[in-house]
Formats: C-alpha cells, structure tokens, sequence
C-alpha cells in the first residue's frame, strides 16, 4: 500500500506525461481520432488535477486506471513517430473502452463526473489554475 506523499508524487508525475503528451498530440493532422484522443487526455488532467481523494483504495484504483490509460498512449506516440499518417485510420475501439472506465471510475468515486452523464454540470470541465 502506498502512502499519500507516494500517491502525490505519482500523481505529480501522471500530470507532467499528460501535459506532455497533449502537446504531442497536438501537433498532430486534425482528424476524429486525433480529437478524440485531445479531449480524453485532456480530461485525464483535469480529473487527475481535481483528485482529492481520502481514500487510500480508490486513490490507488484511481491511478492505477489512469497509469494504464495514459501509458497507452505514450506507447501510441512511439509507433506515430515513425508514420503519424496511421493514426487517421486507426480503430481505438479498446482507448474508448479503457476511457469509459476513467470516466466511470472519476463518477464513482465524486472526483469528475462522466462526459455521457445527463446532469452534467460542464462548469467542473473548467479547471482554477
């Protein structure tokens, strides 16, 4: 079990691979996939920036969801370094899986509610710097 300064330096760290890789995806030819990859990613940051979490277990579960989620994609980034053409016709048919379960598991636990969520409040998408 890992303790909470353990859990803010992981955290610290999932903030800094995202933000790097949102600028690396950027970059990239606008396409469905390209948009759907920004916005995921983006909405990783902001439920990792507003995690406030107590509990040890959903803390660990929590970014145990993320890491995986966003190390698919710096695995993602690697194969587009060498043909980012690819990535218009690629299937993310498992990212989308795996994001539903970011999204279920941040409404769950009360850190950021599901983008597919009726009552949306589109005010906790905004992140206070």
């Amino acid at each position: 079990m890992k303790s909470l300064e353990e859990f803010a330096k992981l955290k610290r760290q999932l903030i800094v691979e995202n933000e790097f890789l949102l600028k690396d995806f950027q970059d990239l030819e606008p396409s469905s996939n390209s948009v759907f990859i920004l916005g995921t990613l983006d909405y990783c940051r902001i439920a990792l920036k507003k995690e406030n979490l107590d509990d040890i277990v959903k803390k660990g579960h929590l970014f145990s969801v993320m890491e995986g989620y966003i190390g698919k994609y710096d695995a993602l980034q690697e194969l587009l370094k060498e043909n980012p053409e690819t990535l218009v016709g690629l299937r993310l048919e498992q990212f989308k899986e795996d994001f539903e379960q970011v999204q279920n598991i941040c409404s769950e636990y009360g850190v950021l509610s599901a983008l597919y969520d009726e009552n949306l409040d589109l005010s906790e998408l905004l992140l206070e710097e």
